[in-house]
This record gives C-alpha cells, sequence and structure tokens, in this order.
C-alpha cells in the first residue's frame, strides 16, 4: 500500500461540500455564491449553511482549484466563481472514484457471498467458542 497516495485519496474526502462545487462549476462556469449555495439546496436538501459554503470556496481558491473574479455592482462585490484546469483535473478524479464506486456497488449488489460487518464478526465470535 502505497501511503502518500492513501492520504492523497484521505484530503479528497475531508471536506464534503468541495466536490459538489467543483462539479457545478464543471457544468457551468462561473456562477455566483448565491446561484451555488441554491444549486446545493436543490441537490441536497435540508438546511446548508452559507458559512459552509464559504469556508469550502475559500479551500477550493486556496488550493487553485477556482478563481474567484469580482464582479462590483455599484459599492457591492458580487464575485464570480470559475474552475480551473487543475479543478477540472480533481473533477476527473472524483467521476473516476465515483465510477469505481458504482462498479463496486453493482458488483456487490448482484454477489451473493457479500458479507457484512455482523457476518463477519458472528464468524469470528462462533470460531472463538
Amino acid at each position: 500500500m502505497d501511503i502518500g497516495q492513501l492520504d492523497e485519496v484521505a484530503d479528497l474526502f475531508r471536506r464534503r461540500l468541495e466536490p459538489l462545487i467543483l462539479a457545478l462549476l464543471a457544468t457551468q462556469s462561473p456562477r455566483k455564491f448565491r446561484g451555488i449555495g441554491t444549486e446545493l439546496l436543490a441537490l441536497l436538501g435540508g438546511h446548508l449553511d452559507d458559512n459552509a459554503i464559504t469556508r469550502a470556496l475559500a479551500g477550493l481558491t486556496k488550493r487553485g482549484l477556482i478563481v474567484k473574479a469580482s464582479n462590483m455592482a455599484g459599492r457591492r462585490d458580487f464575485p464570480d466563481y470559475w474552475i480551473t484546469r487543475k479543478g477540472h483535473q480533481r473533477h476527473a478524479v472524483y467521476c473516476a472514484i465515483l465510477a469505481a464506486y458504482a462498479k463496486t456497488s453493482q458488483a456487490a449488489a448482484g454477489s451473493s457471498t457479500t458479507a457484512t460487518v455482523h457476518d463477519i464478526g458472528a464468524q469470528r465470535d462462533s470460531k472463538a467458542a
């Protein structure tokens, strides 16, 4: 097992909203903050905190996956967010992981030999007795 690759994959899943934001920006750029929030709310349902979206956008910007362009309207700034080439590459990684997950899930659903954690624990306990 390559620890560097494992660390890279673990980093991909640390931030829940970032893959979703990259997916939105990959399909349509630029987008405004409110548009991103509205679309995420429609996809996820429930309550979505503006601070969570702000943190996710700031993290994506800091890592160079998206860029923020100022768009002044009077005294207020309504920035536009664009996905970068690096962001498209990260989005492609997420898509590959999702495709592998879907394929594995379908194979597991079709297999009658799939064991749950409880099954494995029960087998271990019966061997110990």
